[in-house]
């Protein structure tokens, strides 16, 4: 952990820890969170993670660089606004919870291949969010519907065969 000295007319006044700078540590926040340490668990983060955690950070309505503090979390750097307390709060279901997995998976399946460190991120996802396996039915069907409304179906469409082939909903 880092700690930032406070310096007033040359003398050091006191140590003080850097804390995330969040109201009480959001249910939003701490969904990043959980998702930003799966993806920093290899200690590389690539572009698609990157942009999966930039819509987990827009959809649930973070400021932007909400991204940034929870890898200076997830590294030692700052102080976790998070409690005990506050974990079993964010554990319960919400409304738009379903919505934002949905466009995290669609997200993943923008490129060619979800990678690992890309399912680790979903399957966190999944588990924080509770997700049963027939709501993850029925996001596939929304997606397969999005996707025969779209110029590029048949690739999207493809993608998500491919995903469900090797990361099967369990």
């Amino acid at each position: 952990m880092i700690f930032y000295s406070l310096r007033r007319f040359g003398h050091i006044v006191e140590m003080l820890p850097r804390y995330m700078n969040s109201k009480g540590g959001s249910r939003g926040l701490y969904i990043l969170m959980r998702t930003v340490q799966v993806a920093l668990a290899d200690d590389i983060v690539t572009d698609d993670e990157s942009a999966m955690l930039k819509v987990i950070e827009s959809v649930m309505g973070l400021d932007s660089g909400s991204v940034q503090d929870c890898f200076a979390v997830a590294r030692g750097d700052m102080m976790s606004p998070f409690t005990d307390t506050d974990v079993e709060g964010h554990t319960n279901r919400k409304l738009g919870d379903l919505a934002m997995y949905q466009n995290v998976l669609i997200t993943a399946l923008d490129d060619e291949v979800i990678t690992d460190d890309e399912m680790a991120m979903l399957d966190v996802l999944r588990r924080v969010l509770r997700l049963q396996s027939d709501e993850h039915a029925l996001m596939v069907e929304q997606i397969r519907l999005l996707a025969s409304r779209s110029d590029a179906s048949e690739r999207l469409t493809e993608r998500m065969e491919r995903y469900l082939v090797r990361h099967p909903f369990s």
